[in-house]
């Protein structure tokens, strides 16, 4: 969904999923929206300008000027810069952290062709949000943009994509703790990325993460 704003009157372009054409077609009254997001992912703030010649009330200009995004259904590509409400008092922008865990370099996903030697086994990732205590009881969505990376399990939900990319895999996660299963049947090096995203805070952090094959060698 997106505003767009015609200086006379705002008008509400909305864009169904698949997801919501199919309920819209029961005609049961079960496409009822109770939640929503808003985003700003359009919105260039490095354009705010104190010295603008005209004063204050031009600070803003070059902001007003940009273009508005049209509604889009392809979740990878949008929401991207969720807006959020913290509690009275908050002075710092939530960030989320995931220790030492680490998919590239000497860290990357070893698959051995032979299976002679031990390929790298399901790790563990627990999500922490910083300043601790702002925020409880937080859910996360993770995006895994090739489902042929591994598994995400754990307290989740995998939901369904509309996105065009069939390789993305889209799960949702109660709790901060989850377990990555690297796919030990590929049979050729690839990278891809894992993005966490905080449901509550819209914190996000995105994991590169690389695979490599290694053949039998003779």
């Amino acid at each position: 969904m997106a505003y767009l704003d015609n200086s006379t009157e705002i008008t509400i372009d909305a864009v169904l999923t698949r997801r919501g054409r199919e309920k819209l077609a029961q005609n049961q009254g079960s496409l009822n929206i109770t939640k929503f997001a808003l985003s700003d992912d359009e919105i260039d703030y490095t354009l705010y300008d104190t010295a603008h010649p005209k004063g204050s009330a031009y600070y803003d200009s070059a902001i007003r000027a940009l273009p508005i995004l049209e509604a889009g259904v392809d979740e990878t590509q949008v929401m991207k810069h969720k807006l959020m409400t913290m509690p009275r008092g908050t002075n710092q922008i939530p960030v989320l952290d995931i220790g030492n865990v680490s998919f590239t370099g000497a860290n990357s996903v070893k698959v051995y062709a032979d299976r002679t030697r031990t390929s790298t086994q399901p790790q563990t990732i627990t999500i922490q949000t910083l300043p601790q205590g702002r925020v409880a009881n937080q859910n996360f969505t993770i995006i895994l943009a090739d489902m042929e990376a591994g598994i995400i399990a754990g307290d989740v939900t995998m939901i369904p994509t509309t996105s065009r990319n069939d390789m993305t895999a889209i799960y949702n996660l109660r709790g901060n703790t989850f377990t990555f299963s690297p796919n030990l049947e590929i049979t050729n090096s690839f990278s891809t990325t894992m993005t966490i995203i905080g449901n509550t805070t819209g914190a996000t952090i995105t994991v590169p993460v690389q695979l490599d094959y290694i053949p039998i060698t003779t």
